[in-house]
Formats: C-alpha cells, structure tokens, sequence
C-alpha cells in the first residue's frame, strides 16, 4: 500500500512565497519501529509550500509522486522546516493534513486522496536547545574518540552517546554533562574504550532538563581488531598461532619479496603451517579493507 497522495492546508499567517522559503518545507518518512525523533536519516520525498510549479494558493498538494509506503508497522511521516531563518514579521504556518488522517487500511475517495482524520501540525521557527557546530570520530589503536562542540546551549543538560553495528539497534553507552546555559562555543570529547570489530555507528542525542531530546546525524568509523594480535611461537620450527576479532587476508611472503602463500584468516584461533618451507625470516601480512598487520616470522 501506498500513500499517493497528501493535501495540506496553511491556516497560518505566514504567505507561501515571501514568508516562505522555496522548499523550506520537506517531507519525511520512516518505519515507526525507528526513532521517533527526526535526525536527518528518514527518506526524504518532497517539499511543500514555496515550490508548487506556479502555485499561489495556500492550499497545497503534494507532488503526484510523493508515494510513502506503508507497512505493518505503519510510517511515520515528518514536516520538517528546513531554513535558518524565522517567518518575517513573527508570522506562523499552521499545517492541516486535510485528507483526513492515516490507517493501515486507507479508504480512498474520488479525487484519490488518503482518507485520514484531520491532524493539526503546527510549525513557527524553533530555535533547537543545542547549536551544533561539529560531531567527529577519531580511531586510535584500540579506542574511538568521539569530538564535538556547540555554539550555544540552552536548557542543555547533557549528551547520551549511541551506539550500533548496523545503523539500526542503538545502545547508549555513555553520558557527558551539558553546560546549561551558554552563548560561547565549547567543545566536548568521550573515548569509546571498547569498539566493536568492524563497522561503529555513533550519534548523540542531546538532552533538555525538561525531558526533551534532539538526535545528531550519525558517525560511523570502521575499527580494526588487527592491532591487538599475537603471534606465537616466533621463532617457529612448523606452527604460528594467532587469534583473530575479525576476517581477513593472511599473506606469507619470502626473503626476496615473492608471495609464497594466501589463505583466508577467520575470526577466532588460526594456524598458520610453514613447515614446508625453508629456514628463514618470512613476512606475514594481515590485512582487511580498513588495516594491514605486518609480522616478521623466523622459520627454524
């Protein structure tokens, strides 16, 4: 199923094409199992108001393929104001979905609209709690720093890290207090000590005293496990054993820079057999599409 189709109406003060931004209005949707904050990662499907192909009317449709599917969860659908700037003269939007409202099993009437019960959403400019001026991740050998810092902060208690391997389930894992109140920049940092083996989602979600939250877009950094690895024993008269975190490519590679073998390491305890080959110093690479490992290994 398919949502074709949205009407809106501007009950408000502000005037579509002056007040108004061309596209300062988007159209946001996502699964409501997902965050029930808007923090930039839902689909993206239109604009409204200010952009309606010589449209001057306050009543606005939706482009004819603004289509938001629909599932058994159903979809959240956000309107989101996209400008920096207020509406001029303290003038408001009040936007009124006008279909009527959303179900699971919509009905259609004879213009092809969504039949939902009318809901009011009203939007002005929000001055958000946090101005965030920079969010940032740095690796370092077995930790990931997290960097950010604010323009200005008001009724800001404090910052939640989150963080997931698949962009999708998030665990808050840390907690940095806010300053309250502040018009001067300050820059806040948080070590995550214990990053999981390959790919770390991290966003913040920042807290107001009152309750409130407001989500940073996310950050992702691919770790590697292959900087904590040992290989044993070295000298070797057969036998190397190493543990691996993760995947990847084990390469044995002579004195004179041939490539003497290739195999797959996989997570866990690995062996590496060279006692085939001749007595002598032998490089053994591990490498995966994020770091390379280089060992020297003496064969007896």
């Amino acid at each position: 199923t398919h949502l074709r189709r949205l009407f809106f109406t501007n009950a408000g003060t502000a005037l579509e094409g002056s007040d108004i931004a061309n596209d300062a209005f988007k159209l946001y949707y996502e699964n409501s199992t997902g965050s029930e904050t808007f923090n930039g990662n839902e689909t993206l499907q239109g604009t409204l108001l200010g952009s309606n192909s010589g449209s001057n009317s306050d009543n606005v449709y939706g482009s004819d393929n603004i289509n938001v599917p629909l599932n058994n969860n159903c979809t959240r659908i956000y309107i989101v104001y996209n400008s920096t700037q207020p509406f001029t003269n303290g003038r408001t939007i009040h936007l009124e979905i006008i279909n009527d409202g959303l179900s699971l099993t919509p009905g259609w009437d004879s213009h092809d609209l969504l039949r939902i019960n009318q809901t009011p959403i009203t939007s002005g400019f929000v001055v958000l709690p946090v101005e965030l001026l920079s969010f940032y991740l740095k690796t370092n050998n077995k930790s990931v720093d997290l960097f950010w810092s604010t323009a200005s902060e008001t009724n800001n208690d404090g910052f939640e890290i989150e963080r997931s391997t698949d962009g999708i389930s998030w665990d808050m894992i840390g907690f940095v207090k806010g300053h309250g109140n502040s018009s001067k920049e300050i820059s806040y940092t948080w070590t995550d000590n214990k990053p999981q083996a390959g790919i770390n989602y991290y966003r913040l979600n920042q807290k107001d005293f009152d309750g409130g939250s407001h989500r940073t877009e996310t950050r992702k950094v691919r770790f590697s496990t292959l900087r904590n690895i040992e290989m044993h024993p070295n000298p070797t008269t057969g036998h190397v054993s190493f543990t691996l975190g993760e995947e990847c490519s084990v390469r044995v590679i002579d004195a004179a820079g041939r490539l003497v073998s290739e195999t797959l390491g996989e997570p866990g305890n690995n062996s590496l057999d060279l006692s085939n080959l001749s007595s002598g110093t032998y490089t053994v690479r591990l490498l995966n599409d994020a770091d390379i490992r280089v060992f020297r290994v003496v064969k007896h």
